[in-house]
């Protein structure tokens, strides 16, 4: 008898399925407001903030935070690199 196995890229898939399905339960019972409760708006509902809910109003604030992903060769001159789609250079057509 063969032995049945995942290809790991199917393995990856399901338990990043698994993990943001089972973060994502305190979002679904806020959003059908289940126990009596209010809606909570714009609030994180794990430490790493992976999951979370919008208002409809919700805020934009004036600081914006992104990655700066850099590289080196030498280790004392560094590169940016900029990525297709990240916010960046105002010259810079939009990605689509």
């Amino acid at each position: 008898a063969r032995a049945f196995s995942l290809p790991p890229r199917l393995l990856v898939d399901l338990c990043l399925v698994i993990l943001i399905g089972s973060l994502s339960s305190p979002v679904i019972i806020n959003l059908l407001q289940l126990g009596g409760s209010h809606q909570v708006m714009n609030r994180s509902f794990d430490s790493f903030r992976l999951v979370n809910t919008y208002g409809a109003f919700g805020s934009v604030g004036k600081a914006r935070f992104e990655p700066i992903i850099s590289v080196s060769v030498n280790g004392s001159d560094w590169i940016e690199l900029e990525l297709p789609c990240k916010p960046g250079k105002v010259e810079r057509k939009p990605c689509f």
